[in-house]
């Protein structure tokens, strides 16, 4: 089943990171999915990028492996590469106060069987391609590029890669250095024009509006 969500490897590798040192343009391609009515996907890419989420392990996420406590949402990861590794159960807790309350929001509207994304990884490529398209983006930024964004800005952010290791879940150090050093080596493709920024800073104050933010 992984191999069939996850994208190729040579694909992963080549995704540009999506936010490199704010969260303003996920927060914009957020508040567009969800003015947009795919609610579910917005929560989905704020949680992407919180929690540095594989795509597979977006696509897999059902409402039961969700639990909400006192404010903040806990992820139960199961069958992923790197539990299917080691045997463990593994679980993350979103930290972001906007991808709280947009899973919150999904959560107790739906069926605790229902996937996040119960549409498929097909339609969450289309709805996230078009999202590209309005913001003219031309560059390779795909799902996997929240991954690559959430682990570049923490790093950045906190400078370290112990932290990173734990919260993106790899399975050693020197695999986290590494992903990280190519991440972040990537960063300068993220050049956004005037346009660009104010559509995705529009976008993400009516989101902040939306969500009570």
């Amino acid at each position: 089943m992984w191999h069939r969500l996850e994208p190729p490897q040579r694909e992963r590798e080549r995704a540009v990171p999506l936010s490199r040192r704010s969260p303003q343009m996920l927060l914009g391609f957020a508040g567009l999915a969800w003015s947009g009515g795919h609610e579910r996907i917005a929560a989905a890419l704020l949680v992407g990028w919180d929690c540095m989420l594989r795509t597979g392990e977006i696509l897999q996420r059902r409402m039961e492996h969700i639990a909400l406590v006192r404010g903040r949402a806990v992820l139960h990861l199961h069958s992923t590469e790197s539990s299917k590794r080691t045997c463990q159960k593994k679980m993350v807790v979103v930290e972001s106060s906007m991808a709280n309350c947009a899973l919150a929001h999904v959560v107790r509207r739906s069926p605790r069987r229902d996937l996040l994304l119960p549409r498929g990884a097909a339609h969450f490529r289309r709805v996230f391609h078009a999202l590209c398209v309005v913001f003219g983006i031309t560059f390779h930024v795909t799902p996997y590029s929240l991954r690559r964004g959430g682990a570049t800005y923490s790093f950045l952010l906190r400078g370290s890669t112990e932290k990173c290791m734990l919260r993106g879940r790899w399975a050693s150090s020197s695999s986290a250095r590494i992903y990280l050093a190519d991440a972040v080596a990537t960063v300068h493709f993220l050049q956004l024009c005037s346009r660009q920024l104010h559509l995705a800073s529009a976008a993400a104050d009516s989101l902040r509006h939306l969500l009570g933010q």
